[in-house]
């Protein structure tokens, strides 16, 4: 969590306010703040803006316009004022409805001013002329009272009077009402008041002229309207401080705010304040001053804001507000002279107490015994190089990494270099960064070109494992050393992090590339730090922070998502003083860090530090002073590291319920619903519902808030789950969850991990489809059950059914075979028997005769049942067949016809359509031919549609005296049984339409297949 230790003010605009003019400000305890705007009322969580119309969810709809003011009573109701009149709001229920007032003057109903007194809400409407009126919020039957109306003028506010009566406030003048009820007229020149306004407390009116007497004090201080007093019994009041008001056209009212044991007031242009913290006796308070960042210079209303830890500032007449925070600087820059900003590298004291500072400008040092006096450049860049690190050595004097040169050794005053001995490559460049004395009392140096061991006594250099040409450290860059267990050191480089046994030279690398546990997320190491042998703390160029154990791998990773500022680590100390604490430089300022916390304090350029991009190595502990030096690209601080680290906790935000948008599946529709403080309203997402989002906002008002947050689903039945990031917009969108009952918890935190008040916690139902519903599976069961049980029914049925019918093909066929092949057959034997007892030639050739008939009628059984021939064409060349043959053997003229034209020859017949009607036709030929008389001729027609068949066999000449019987004595009964079959009709007569002759005419329905 982040704690910004202090000095007295910090102002930062608020861009989410930036466009609106604001008139007033309330504070909520749920959290929100209420804004009265030039367009209208606005609810605010510090990062989002709802307007007051879409938080009505019942009453008539608002109009449109400004919003002057907003009060809230004691039952948590806003008073909203503005161009459309007085409102009453319900923030619980969503209830909005108009207050009505009286009709005069029937000017305009605009509400420019509100106010309490007494129990009673005062009203001031309308300008030139204005009136004003009061009402009882409790008794909305009771009409509002006119209390006072005057010609010229507008009301601005309201404020007691010295004997503590009600006070009208306008544009250069006040009204006052006396006891006898008349109101009497006042200039404002010489009317000053008092306000005293604490976060959780009533406001206290102070009558003009009155004083507010510093706390700690002795009341020797006094705060007046116009300045700073010092009050000594017997003598005059000396004013210490002073300030002016901007205009004497409104009144004058001295608004302070108590915050964080400061005072805050605004007059003219500037923000004042006065921190209360440590005054004793006669100890002057010191007032500081501010200009706001806002058009115009009218004095700004100073409201609390909800979290407790800033205030809103802001001008009716200017857009956009300010946020006002308290902060005691905790760091201060060491200056320069001549004064200019300069890029450090190493920080400490020489050897004879001089405090130094490593520059690319050249090397600057302050007297020891002078610790306000400023920087002054002892060398040139030229003259001294630039130190990365230093490392005291006896004898008073300073071993130096040179980042432009090598190692070297101040002696006395002098810099002399230390040479490299032994066989060695030339070199270009040998950059001195880092060095380190182990445990046995060797000292180590990293630079560009490898690790050096360096022999203090002997002033010397040789490079470690000179010997192995490719030994790998050779090509690194080592940019920090840190010792290990014994034998063991931690180099970091730009190549990844290395474990050295120093008696072997065995090298252990530590990157992206290395199985576990030795990977890492980035090869770029640039800082170490070992508070146990099991912890390994590593800054990184790319990755932030982490925390590595040697056997188990990376334990921990604190980057941007987890609060630091900067994913860039510079460098990493731990202090004496502070062993709990990390400190890390980044290149977003200075960091410190609590492990076993998480706590995270953030200092930057607004809280004292001469840079914000921390350079690497750039540090150093002034055990003289408790104080922590820092350097950056913009110069060097001194940081009070015992008052950050003492900095009390801040209040910690509320997590609100902002929003609820679902898209319901019943109309297509998206509804967005804002709950009331404090209401957590059970969810359901129907099925078909495309998604349900669910906003929620972390009332933290500081300057750049990015809050983060997170939330879980847990299901019914299980205690938890795992927690997932929601980023820093604070809606989470649900599509396509599960059916089931859940707990939806969402929680937030600062950017700095200050985590919320209390979680939000949402009963959630997703509801099942009907059709996976266990109901519908136990109906769906029986249904298929009952399906199941129907279709085997069925299928018996059907598998009956065939049987039956192919038993009737087989009666059928049985049938036909004795009545037409049967008798044919029995023909044929009794005429062989009477051939074997008469030899006759005739008796031979009716044999012969009934044989050749015999064969022809199985050949038409076997082709009625033939599934080849069920089509139309067919049907249509075999009776065509038919009636040549039978023709021709009779010697009658014969005339066969089809229709229509073209005729549809490859229709599907039924079967039992094609065999019928050809045994028909083929029945009606044989009757023709037995009953014509002599040259009597032959017709046959087949029409064949998918509406109907007709066929029609006819004999010409005159008609028989007796209906045609068969051969087999069936006659016309057997040709009706057939057209009977077949759903059709027969008829057979005499020819009426030719006038003579015989006519049998079948038509069937629907005879295709």
């Amino acid at each position: 969590m982040l704690i910004k230790p202090a000095w007295a003010q910090q102002l930062s605009t608020d861009p989410a306010l930036r466009n609106l003019v604001i008139w007033q400000a309330v504070p909520d305890p749920a959290g929100w703040l209420w804004l009265a705007t030039d367009r209208g009322g606005y609810r605010y969580d510090g990062q989002r803006l709802v307007p007051l119309r879409e938080l009505v969810q019942q009453g008539p709809v608002l109009p449109a316009g400004s919003m002057r003011a907003v009060l809230r009573d004691a039952g948590g109701h806003l008073w909203w004022g503005g161009a459309a009149g007085l409102w009453a709001f319900d923030p619980g229920k969503g209830r909005l409805r108009p207050v009505p007032l009286p009709d005069y003057p029937a000017k305009r109903l605009g509400v420019t001013a509100l106010g309490w007194y007494r129990g009673r809400l005062w009203v001031g409407r309308d300008a030139d002329p204005f009136s004003v009126f009061s009402l009882v919020p409790g008794q909305p039957r009771q009409p509002a009272r006119a209390e006072l109306r005057h010609p010229v003028g507008w009301v601005t506010g309201f404020a007691p009077d010295s004997l503590g009566r009600w006070r009208v406030l306008g544009l250069g003048r006040a009204l006052a009402q006396t006891p006898t009820g008349r109101w009497q007229v006042q200039r404002l020149t010489a009317l000053y008041h008092g306000q005293l306004l604490r976060p959780g407390h009533a406001p206290t009116w102070l009558p003009p002229g009155a004083r507010l007497v510093v706390p700690g004090t002795g009341g020797q201080w006094q705060l007046r309207a116009t300045g700073l007093y010092r009050v000594v019994q017997g003598r005059p009041a000396e004013q210490t401080d002073t300030w002016t008001w901007s205009s004497n056209e409104m009144a004058r009212v001295l608004r302070v705010v108590q915050l964080d044991s400061t005072w805050f007031w605004s007059a003219g242009e500037q923000v004042f304040s006065l921190s209360l913290r440590g005054l004793r006796g006669g100890q002057p308070p010191v007032v500081r001053r501010r200009v706001a960042p806002l058009l115009f210079g009218r004095e700004m209303e100073l409201v609390p804001l909800p979290d407790g830890r800033a205030l809103l500032g802001f001008r009716f007449d200017a857009p956009g507000a300010v946020r006002v925070a308290p902060a005691e600087l905790a760091a201060e820059p060491l200056p320069t002279r001549p004064a200019q900003p300069i890029s450090t590298r190493a920080l400490g004291r020489l050897p004879d107490g001089c405090r130094f500072v490593s520059s690319y400008e050249g090397l600057w040092v302050q007297p020891a015994d002078s610790a306000a006096a400023p920087l002054r450049r002892l060398a040139t860049t030229l003259q001294a190089g630039v130190w990365f690190a230093t490392l005291p050595l006896p004898g008073k004097r300073l071993l130096i990494a040179n980042e432009l040169g090598h190692f070297d050794v101040w002696d006395q005053g002098r810099q002399r270099p230390l040479p490299w001995v032994g066989p060695h490559p030339p070199l270009g460049e040998t950059n001195g960064l880092c060095l380190l004395r182990d445990r046995a009392g060797r000292v180590w140096g990293g630079s560009v070109a490898g690790l050096f061991m360096i022999d203090t006594e002997r002033g010397t250099v040789r490079r470690y494992r000179e010997a192995d040409a490719g030994y790998r450290l050779h090509q690194c860059r080592i940019e920090a050393l840190v010792e290990g267990p014994p034998d063991v050191l931690w180099v970091a480089t730009s190549q990844g992090l290395y474990h050295l046994t120093v008696s072997t030279g065995q090298l252990q690398r530590y990157g992206p590339n290395e199985p576990a546990p030795r990977r890492l997320p980035t090869a770029d190491v640039r800082s170490l730090l070992l508070t146990h042998p099991d912890s390994l703390w590593l800054g990184t160029f790319d990755q932030g922070l982490l925390l590595l154990h040697p056997r188990r791998g990376l334990q921990r990773q604190l980057g941007p998502a987890q609060g630091l500022p900067s994913e860039s680590v510079a460098f990493l100390t731990r202090l004496p003083t502070d062993p709990l604490a990390l400190w890390l430089g980044t290149y977003r300022g200075l960091v410190r860090y609590v492990p076993r916390t998480g706590r995270l304090q953030h200092l930057t350029a607004a809280d004292g530090l001469a840079a914000e991009e921390c350079n690497r190595q750039s540090v150093g502990y002034d055990a003289a002073t408790g104080e922590l030096l820092v350097g950056g690209v913009g110069g060097a601080s001194r940081v009070r590291a015992a008052q950050v680290a003492r900095a009390p906790g801040q209040t910690r935000p509320q997590l609100l319920l902002a929003a609820l948008a679902q898209h319901s599946a019943n109309t297509g529709l998206t509804h967005t619903r804002y709950p009331a403080p404090g209401q957590l309203p059970a969810l359901t997402m129907a099925p078909g519902d495309a998604f349900l989002d669910v906003q929620v906002a972390l009332a933290d008002y500081t300057p750049d808030a990015q809050p983060r947050y997170a939330f879980r689903l847990v299901p019914a039945g299980q205690d938890s789950a795992r927690w997932l990031g929601l980023g820093r917009r604070g809606t989470l969108h649900l599509q396509q969850v599960a059916p089931g009952d859940y707990s939806l918890q969402l929680r937030g935190e600062t950017a700095d991990g200050q985590p919320a008040t209390r979680h939000i916690t949402l009963p959630l139902t997703v509801e099942q489809p009907w059709q996976r519903r266990p109901a519908t599976w136990a109906v769906g069961t029986l249904l298929l059950a009952a399906a199941v049980g129907g279709g085997v029914y069925g299928w018996q049925r059907l598998r009956a059914g065939r049987v039956r019918a192919e038993q009737q093909l087989r009666a059928r066929l049985a049938a036909d075979l004795h009545d037409e092949v049967g008798n044919l057959l029995t023909r044929v034997t009794l005429r062989a028997e009477l051939a074997r007892e008469i030899p006759e030639p005739a008796f031979l050739d009716e044999l012969l005769h009934e044989s050749r008939a015999a064969a022809a009628t199985v050949r038409d059984l076997i082709w009625t049942v033939d599934a080849a021939a069920d089509t139309a064409g067919a049907l249509s060349d075999r009776l065509q067949d038919l009636l040549t043959q039978s023709a021709t053997a009779a010697g009658r003229p014969a005339n066969f016809t089809r229709s229509p034209e073209p005729f549809p020859a490859a229709a599907t017949l039924r079967p039992d359509v094609r065999q019928h009607v050809y045994l028909i036709g083929r029945e009606a030929l044989t009757n023709a031919l037995k009953h014509a008389p002599a040259g009597a001729d032959l017709s046959l027609t087949l029409t064949v549609t998918s509406v109907e068949l007709v066929l029609d066999v006819q004999q010409g000449g005159p008609a028989p005296v007796a209906a045609p019987t068969s051969r087999a004595g069936q006659g016309l009964r057997n040709l009706h049984t057939r057209a009977h079959q077949l759903g059709g009709t027969l008829t057979a007569g005499p020819d009426a339409a030719a006038g003579a002759g015989w006519r049998v005419r079948l038509r069937v329905p629907r005879p295709l297949q």
